[in-house]
């Protein structure tokens, strides 16, 4: 099983498989999701504006953050997140995003059983907050004009 797997798992986004020993007469609880609050772009740059402080975690691939990521996210590719979490602060508001959202709202659930406090998805992920014109950082600009 892989990591995103076992994130989803952990969540309740897949089905817990039962472990060999369990009793086939006796049917496996179901795991409580976890509520995974979102924001949207505009209520991000609200909030920002307002002067709360948050930590951006972009959980898409390598290749995906090298195109764009948001400006000041730290970069963690989802198969990376178990291992950095001693790196994040679980006290700092933190806000999690992918392409489109969906990836963010597992890995957001995920932080919060690892005893992160307040942790949000990014409703529609970077795709809706470029849409709405907000910034980016864009790492292959950079490479291709040699700054």
């Amino acid at each position: 099983m892989g990591v995103f797997d076992a994130i989803k798992r952990a969540v309740g986004l897949g089905k817990q498989e039962k472990p060999v020993s369990w009793p086939a007469s006796v049917p496996e609880p179901e795991p409580e999701p976890i509520q995974v609050a979102e924001l949207t772009p505009a209520e991000l740059v609200a909030q920002q504006a307002a002067g709360k402080p948050f930590v951006l975690v972009d959980v898409r691939s390598s290749g995906e953050q090298f195109i764009g990521h948001l400006v000041g996210a730290r970069l963690l590719p989802m198969p990376t997140l178990p291992r950095a979490i001693s790196e994040l602060d679980k006290t700092a508001p933190t806000v999690v995003y992918c392409a489109h959202g969906y990836s963010s709202v597992a890995a957001a659930g995920y932080l919060m059983q690892q005893g992160f406090g307040e942790v949000y998805s990014l409703k529609g992920g970077i795709t809706t907050w470029q849409a709405e014109g907000n910034p980016v950082e864009e790492p292959y600009k950079q490479a291709r004009s040699g700054k």
